[in-house]
């Protein structure tokens, strides 16, 4: 099928547009990880949100960390990388948000902003489908250096089925 546009012109076929439902709407979640949380982040994931049911794909938007750093003891391991992915992975393929010598050296309480990371997040089409989002450390943040961290991301429940 073509369509003409206002001068009469024929437009290429484009083949079908889906609109996503109304019930697409977008959604927060907060989750605030204590000391000892933080301390063992890099062996035990915490779950950010709950995976959604078979085909369903958690899609963030954007996100936001506030850390709440202890005043005295610095962060100071240099290959602390933090990864918020689906189900607890922490490899370049499988992540969302990636931020490289998290909190590294910093004084003092910090906001940042998530970005997305640019590359791919799944190696195949239904890798997202029915996993929770996750957030996880690749080694120890220094003990005792930060003293809470809060999680805000905002997100999308997309049907994949």
């Amino acid at each position: 099928a073509t369509a003409s546009d206002v001068v009469g012109e024929t437009l290429p076929d484009i083949g079908s547009i889906e609109r996503a439902s109304a019930a697409a709407t977008a959604a927060i979640v907060e989750v605030t990880l204590d000391e000892s949380q933080m301390n063992a982040l890099n062996s035990t994931e915490i779950t950010i949100l709950a995976a959604q049911g078979a085909g369903k794909v958690i899609v963030p938007t954007s996100g936001m960390l506030f850390i709440d750093r202890d005043g005295s003891t610095a962060q100071s391991n240099s290959a602390c990388d933090l990864f918020i992915s689906w189900n607890g992975g922490y490899a370049s393929n499988n992540n969302i948000y990636y931020i490289r010598r998290f909190m590294y050296n910093e004084g003092g309480d910090r906001i940042w902003h998530l970005q997305h990371y640019a590359g791919e997040t799944g190696q195949s089409l239904t890798a997202g489908d029915n996993q929770p989002l996750t957030v996880k450390l690749d080694s120890a943040v220094t003990s005792g250096s930060i003293d809470s961290m809060k999680i805000v991301i905002s997100y999308h429940i997309y049907d994949n089925s």
